[in-house]
């Protein structure tokens, strides 16, 4: 008994060793530096887009991650000793703790321009240096960010061979976007700064040079150096490093394999692809796919536009992307459009903006005492981007009874609709307007129909009558791949249908369910 506790120590022991650090997140970002200073577009939405990711992938825990957007240096100083104070909270507990500060904004002569106000550079090291973290990380996409590194000695280099690892690194890594008196670039068709575009697409997963699912700081740092000195106008763009740590192995710094959904770019695709979100025409990613190297990317969940540039043409794939799913960039599969038509668009193009619909609705009854009503029938939908506008014609035949005699019913209905839907989500809200045309004809057969029409010489007539119905309308839908869909609607009716003994004006409650193919 005395050895299987031993054993079962020695276990427990090792497994607290290896257990994962604690990730702490700070990720300032300020559009406006001094009043000399150009403002920026990007910065703020990098620092979130930052956050977001290491959330996503890199196990910082959503209430370990700061965000400062748009504050003075007093603020981030304050928010600074917050991150300081749940560190030393945490090692305090007898964890180990990671700590990753993440800037973007403007920076000349070693000073962060944050608003009108000053931040040097050499007091965000020093509260880097001073924090009681096992190892802490520093990132700077700023215009001479190369100041932050200088004093150390750190130089532009494509790689570097300090590995680092999860359970024994300690000490001081910064990065940033830039050399001494080098310019950081900020990019329209990016929404963002180049280096930290590239920075994120490496940690999503193309950096992952040995393919193991963990990007570590070496291969992110290697990656971002040559992506961005290789899209900086004339080369004057250089990423710049410093590193004061101890120990030896590998620190994954993100995990795409365990991202919540995957794009899959296929062993024999071969080329430059650009990811964007759709609608909102943010680039995700931009990849160089080389044939033969498979690649996967760690994204959220959503609808996404991949482009792929073939000489005056275009190959465009528009991907519904669930929770949890997976979707392969089949090049064969790409729909050709030519470039200006593409360019003319902007950054937001529906590849099919068509689909044809088969739809089934079941509402309260539009006359007293006739039950409930169905009808089915096609739809034609076409998308402007979020907006979309349709027709649909339904039709329904029943029978019902009334005293003494039996109700035949057909109904006719003309249908448009249009609205508005939500397509960054995977599944999609929508809402909308509807206006509906119905004709309704009656056939009525009496119980003892013989004998009442030798009585009063023939039979009930037909009766045809025209309605009108319009009220709003709210649902979702699911895509169950490239092209299939389903959908899910209730609508409001006020409804005005000349009838005997009823109001004219009803109100109708009506759900509707569909199946659509996009084309």
């Amino acid at each position: 008994m005395s050895s299987l506790r031993f054993v079962l120590l020695l276990l427990l022991a090792a497994s607290a060793h290896a257990a994962e650090p604690t990730r702490v997140l700070v990720a300032i970002g300020h559009n406006l530096g001094d009043p000399t200073d150009a403002p920026l577009a990007w910065a703020e939405a990098d620092a979130q887009r930052v956050a977001s990711l290491f959330v996503e992938l890199g196990d910082v825990a959503p209430e370990r991650a700061l965000v400062v957007l748009g504050q003075g240096a007093d603020v981030v100083r304050e928010k600074l000793a917050e991150a300081r104070g749940r560190v030393e909270e945490l090692a305090a507990e007898g964890r180990e703790v990671v700590l990753i500060v993440y800037v973007s904004s403007h920076a000349r002569a070693g000073e962060l321009h944050l608003g009108g106000t000053r931040l040097p550079l050499d007091a965000l090291r020093g509260f880097l240096q001073s924090a009681p973290a096992r190892l802490k990380l520093g990132i700077v996409d700023a215009c001479d960010s190369g100041v932050l590194v200088r004093k150390k000695g750190g130089a532009p280099a494509p790689d570097f061979e300090v590995s680092l690892t999860s359970a024994g690194v300690r000490g001081l890594a910064l990065l940033s976007s830039s050399g001494p008196a080098e310019a950081s670039q900020e990019l329209s068709v990016l929404k963002g700064g180049l280096f930290t575009h590239h920075l994120l697409t490496g940690l999503r997963g193309d950096a992952d040079a040995d393919r193991d699912g963990a990007v570590t700081l070496a291969e992110v740092y290697g990656y971002s150096f040559r992506r961005t000195v290789e899209g900086a106008a004339r080369g004057g763009q250089h990423p710049t490093f410093d590193l004061d740590l101890s120990g030896a192995g590998e620190f994954s710094l993100a995990a795409p394999k365990r991202g919540r959904s995957v794009i899959v770019f296929p062993d024999d695709a071969e080329g430059n692809f650009i990811l964007s979100s759709q609608p909102r025409p943010d680039v995700v990613a931009e990849v160089n796919k080389v044939r033969g190297q498979p690649l996967s990317l760690a994204v959220p969940p959503g609808r996404y536009l991949v482009q792929k540039r073939l000489g005056l043409k275009v190959g465009l794939a528009s991907l519904e992307l669930p929770f949890g799913g997976r979707r392969t960039v089949e090049e064969r599969a790409l729909e050709v459009r030519g470039f200006g038509e593409v360019a003319l668009k902007g950054g937001y193009l529906d590849v099919r903006p068509w689909a044809l619909l088969a739809q089934g609705a079941l509402g309260n009854e539009p006359l007293l005492a006739t039950g409930l009503d169905w009808r089915a029938g096609v739809g034609l939908r076409r998308g402007f981007d979020a907006w979309w506008a349709g027709v649909s014609l339904l039709g329904s035949h029943r029978q019902y009874r009334g005293e003494q005699l039996s109700v035949a019913e057909s109904s006719g209905t003309l249908r448009l609709d249009a609205g508005y839907r939500w397509l960054e989500w995977p599944v999609v809200p929508l809402v909308g307007v509807v206006a509906d045309a119905r004709l309704l004809s009656q056939v009525v057969r009496r119980d003892a129909e013989e004998t009442l029409r030798l009585i009063y010489g023939g039979s009930v007539p037909p009766v045809t009558t025209v309605g009108f119905a319009a009220g709003p309308t709210v649902g979702a839908e699911v895509s169950l791949g490239e092209r299939v869909f389903v959908q899910a609607r209730v609508l409001g009716l006020l409804r005005w249908l000349p009838a005997l003994n009823q109001p004219a004006f009803t109100f109708g409650v009506e759900g509707a369910l569909g199946a659509g193919v996009r084309f």
